[in-house]
């Protein structure tokens, strides 16, 4: 959570990093865009998303907002234009994905809890009980086709009729 206070060339705080973050990478340039954050970095990637306009949020696991925000409190970013993002709905609102172990306690608590402040989808990982939810996925062989289901077709193949695993659809959609 140390980007929070800034990144050295980018700003000197994270509202500022994402202002200039542009200006070195034009999201617009791309044909998709996704903002991934774990952990702690979870919520960060959401209010990424909504603030550089991106196509789509991804949250693995991410921690407790009441915790992150406290975080950036701590590092002397202004929690009140946080909250004030994750409650704004800009007219192409993206699409955000909440991803945890189905059965971790505190990541579903944490993903649940985020997901009654901005429309989401809740992707629970069955059988999973890891707060490391890509290192679980890994070891069950499951990682490709899981990243395909979260980001789309490989590109390797063209996006030439490659089947996309469905996700469970936003409750807005």
């Amino acid at each position: 959570m140390t980007f929070a206070a800034g990144i050295p060339g980018l700003g000197g705080n994270f509202f500022e990093l994402l202002a200039n973050l542009p200006k070195h990478v034009d999201p617009r340039a791309y044909r998709n865009t996704v903002a991934i954050g774990t952990s702690g970095g979870g919520i960060s990637a959401i209010l990424a998303t909504i603030v550089l306009g991106l196509k789509r949020g991804i949250s693995l696991c991410g921690q407790d907002a009441g915790k992150t925000f406290a975080k950036f409190r701590d590092a002397g970013v202004a929690v009140d234009a946080l909250a004030s993002v994750l409650a704004s709905r800009p007219e192409t609102f993206p699409d955000l994905v909440l991803v945890h172990g189905a059965a971790n306690v505190d990541d579903t608590a944490a993903a649940e809890s985020l997901h009654k402040l901005v429309p989401s989808r809740l992707l629970p990982v069955q059988n999973c009980a890891e707060h490391t939810v890509l290192a679980w996925i890994l070891l069950q062989g499951t990682l490709p086709a899981f990243l395909a289901a979260l980001l789309g077709p490989d590109p390797a193949d063209g996006n030439r009729g490659a089947a996309r695993p469905e996700l469970p659809q936003r409750p807005d959609a």
